[in-house]
């Protein structure tokens, strides 16, 4: 194993400015080693479009990140476009010495900053090294047409001096780096080295989990067949307003330039579908085995199961989108897509609009018993909806319309006999 120390990384960037003692992250499960902030100017690959090149050490944390379980990911960057964007790191910039200042010192118009975080053996590698910081044309492929990236090398630090003693856990490393010059492109590709000496080209686009391996189905193979219409024998209520079907996207949504950054999966916990399904499905305890097209016996549920819905954030950026009540449960008739749900005043369809955000790789989940009663259970206008007429065969959809902006993404499945 080949140990990256503080003083490789003194060489690695030529000249080092000032070092100032400097925040790391408060966390009741990490090591908290002191940082540094400093400037960095690498004579050797800083070209004319960086002027500056400074990082903020957030110490190592001990927390399992999500992208941790991608194969031959050494580590992941991102681009923070605000203080807010940070939050993947650090959930209360608060609690990390110099961290406010260092923030409110950030012009985020004018400076690209990127997120970074790498793993390492023990506690003493706590610490990023930034190097070869360089705008390079034609470098991040998008859309099959090269694009100009900024492009440079972190690395994860030893900090230990001789003979000091290292507490042998994995440790996650994590650190800021705010980039200032001229024309500076707002996405980067970085070789990231982490404490083992392992290499990984990781880009600010790529995203953290592959949407063709989330767990779960976006809808059953078949076409549906509409049935009838929801019609409530209590004419005093209205039903919950349905998606726009031209509105709504399947499974997975992208930013506008087509980067993935939502995915929404139905799970169904009473069926265990092997590894080959193509996406599993399952969380033990289960009383039936699926058989022949895994997507379409998956996702036949019975009245009492339990469907249960999950929305992942699979981008390499903190995404933003509403709270999470805002989202319909929709069944297929003649007249289209309908909400099962119906209430008698103008409350129950209100909805704050309060921004959540979330880091890469998580975002909301929800459990619903397919009965009147449990698709009820735990909303926030509980007391004030109801589902008429009763749950009967068909196609459902979860839809969720609080994405920010973008438009609703939806999963299927049906209801047996």
């Amino acid at each position: 194993m080949t140990q990256y120390t503080r003083r490789d990384a003194l060489v690695a960037t030529g000249t080092v400015s000032t070092l100032a003692v400097a925040g790391c992250l408060s966390d009741d499960d990490a090591d908290e080693p002191n940082g540094s902030t400093g400037t960095q100017a690498d004579g050797t690959n800083v070209n004319s479009h960086v002027e500056t090149v400074e990082t903020f050490q957030l110490g190592g944390s001990l927390s399992r990140p999500e992208w941790i379980q991608i194969d031959d990911r050494t580590g992941l960057v991102s681009v923070a476009e605000s203080p807010q964007d940070i939050a993947w790191l650090v959930d209360d910039p608060e609690r990390v010495d110099g961290l406010r200042a260092w923030l409110s010192e950030t012009d985020f118009d004018d400076a690209v900053v990127l997120c970074a975080q790498t793993v390492g053996p023990n506690t003493c590698v706590n610490e990023l090294a930034v190097s070869d910081v360089a705008v390079t044309d034609d470098v991040l492929e998008n859309e099959s047409e090269p694009q100009t990236a900024i492009t440079a090398s972190i690395h994860a630090v030893d900090t230990s001096e001789e003979r000091e003693a290292c507490g042998e856990m994995i440790t996650y490393p994590a650190a800021l780096v705010r980039i200032t010059g001229d024309d500076l492109p707002s996405v980067a590709t970085v070789a990231i080295t982490d404490g083992w000496g392992e290499t990984s080209e990781v880009d600010t686009t790529s995203g953290l989990l592959d949407s063709a391996e989330l767990p779960g189905f976006v809808q059953p193979t078949h076409d549906p067949q509409p049935a009838g219409v929801l019609e409530c024998p209590d004419d005093e209520v209205d039903r919950h307003p349905s998606s726009d079907d031209d509105d709504v996207v399947w499974g997975d949504s992208d930013d506008e330039s087509g980067v993935p950054q939502l995915a929404l999966r139905v799970e169904n916990p009473q069926f265990d579908v092997g590894d080959d399904s193509g996406g599993s499905v399952g969380r033990g305890g289960n009383d039936r085995e699926a058989e022949g097209d895994d997507a379409a016996a998956a996702l036949e549920f019975e009245r009492g199961d339990e469907v249960h819905v999950r929305l992942w954030n699979v981008s390499s950026e903190t995404v933003m989108t509403g709270n999470a009540a805002k989202y319909n449960f929709e069944k297929l008739t003649n007249d289209g897509w309908q909400d099962v749900r119906v209430g008698s005043d103008d409350v129950a369809f209100t909805y704050t609009d309060e921004g959540v955000l979330h880091p890469p790789g998580e975002a909301f989940e929800w459990t619903f018993e397919l009965t009147e009663d449990g698709i009820l259970e735990g909303y926030i206008h509980e007391d004030r909806l109801t589902v008429c007429p009763e749950l009967s065969a068909g196609r459902y959809r979860f839809s969720y319309w609080g994405t920010a902006g973008r438009r609703t993404i939806a999963v299927g499945f049906d209801l047996v006999e």
